[in-house]
């Protein structure tokens, strides 16, 4: 074609933002989907007293919440005009995980009999202080989002 200037490599990655945005939403809708499929799973191994997948329901549970917390690190849908508080996510998803974990403790500490045992609890003890620590870290409101102190130091007891 002639007459037409040649285009610069920013100004080609800048017609990708589009690109961008969908790739980022569709990342999103798809650990959602993976989500809800292990929510039916886990109420289906919690209804039946068996092994769902070849997993407990307890470890679904845990799966579910880390799923969360991965869909909490993403960006909002930028299609939508009313998109879900980033912040109030990240600390359902933190909650929730701490609850799994929690659930996880109290049922490993009515079983053990080893140091595995115990070493196992003291662990997920340790995972759920962290987690405690990251939600404490986050913004009071979703005015000051991405400014919020990174845990540095975690203690274990």
């Amino acid at each position: 074609m002639a007459g037409t200037e040649p285009m610069s490599l920013g100004e080609f990655l800048e017609s990708l933002s589009s690109a961008k945005t969908h790739l980022n939403n569709s990342q999103r809708e798809g650990l959602l989907a993976m989500r809800e499929a292990l929510v039916v799973f886990a109420e289906l191994a919690e209804r039946t007293g068996t092994e769902a997948l070849g997993l407990p329901a307890h470890i679904l549970r845990i799966m579910v919440a880390t799923l969360d917390y991965f869909i909490s690190l993403l960006p909002p849908d930028t299609t939508k005009r009313d998109h879900p508080d980033i912040t109030a996510a990240k600390r359902e998803a933190l909650s929730g995980l701490i609850e799994a974990l929690d659930a996880e403790i109290v049922r490993t500490a009515a079983a053990a009999e080893t140091e595995a045992d115990i070493a196992k609890i003291e662990a997920l003890q340790s995972l759920i202080h962290y987690l405690e620590t990251e939600m404490r870290a986050l913004p009071v409101d979703g005015a000051a989002k991405g400014k919020r102190a990174r845990v540095t130091k975690v203690t274990v007891e």
